[in-house]
């Protein structure tokens, strides 16, 4: 029950689901520009994080994407100077370990995702470092927060975290398609909202956005290609 309590707390009571819903719903003329900022925190918290917590309580194995995310939360934080977020970290930590099941894992290699994860590092990094350097220098707009937790850290951790889980599939074809689902959805929201508002603050322009979208399509396309096996497994000789 503490993983569906903490999914719900994330996706409730920390906005998830509300800032997921404004992101998406059309802009007012008094709205300020954090359409998506707000949807970055709407991908980590309502989709990222409880998708998998939930999935825990049926497949342990998805607690190690909920690690993955901890680790690039904990990343961005620490480069963002974000101390807040420190709390949500902790409460992660936690729970990875409470939900921590040993689990064996397969020894095969995906090369079409291996590679998505590979083109997309580096503009993830990139982008990762410039949300922090604004959350340094606690750029507007001043009211994407909640609950006190400014949302420019948590556009670095949905960036990492993408990439993540997509190398994360890549390398253990037994985590299914549960993480390239996570990112591929991800990568389709966010850069959707960019294509929306090319103008806005995190946003990666049109063009950007539809790099990242296509991005997204490709990744969850490439879950259904088959890994391949460690060596190399010789025919039989055709017989005279």
């Amino acid at each position: 029950m503490f993983a569906v309590f903490l999914a719900l707390l994330f996706a409730l009571f920390n906005f998830g689901l509300i800032d997921l819903v404004t992101a998406v719903t059309p802009l007012d003329p008094g709205d300020t520009p954090a359409k998506v900022l707000d949807m970055g925190w709407g991908i980590v918290f309502c989709v990222l994080l409880p998708v998998p917590l939930l999935a825990a309580l049926r497949r342990p194995l998805a607690v190690r994407h909920i690690l993955v995310i901890t680790v690039a939360m904990a990343f961005s934080a620490a480069a963002s100077l974000a101390p807040g977020y420190a709390v949500v970290v902790a409460v992660l930590v936690v729970a990875v370990v409470l939900l921590w099941r040993p689990a064996p894992r397969e020894r095969r290699v995906r090369p079409v995702l291996a590679g998505l994860a590979l083109v997309g590092a580096e503009p993830a990094c990139l982008y990762a470092w410039d949300m922090a350097a604004a959350a340094r220098a606690s750029l507007p707009p001043s009211d994407a927060e909640s609950n006190g937790l400014h949302h420019w850290p948590i556009m670095a951790t949905m960036a990492l975290a993408l990439v993540a889980l997509v190398l994360q599939a890549a390398l253990v074809p037994d985590y299914g398609r549960l993480p390239t689902s996570l990112a591929g959805l991800g990568a389709l929201l966010f850069g959707g909202s960019c294509v929306a508002y090319p103008e806005f603050p995190a946003s990666v322009g049109a063009l950007g956005g539809w790099l990242v979208i296509a991005w997204g399509l490709l990744v969850i396309a490439a879950a259904e290609f088959k890994p391949v096996e460690e060596g190399v497994q010789t025919r039989p000789a055709p017989s005279a």
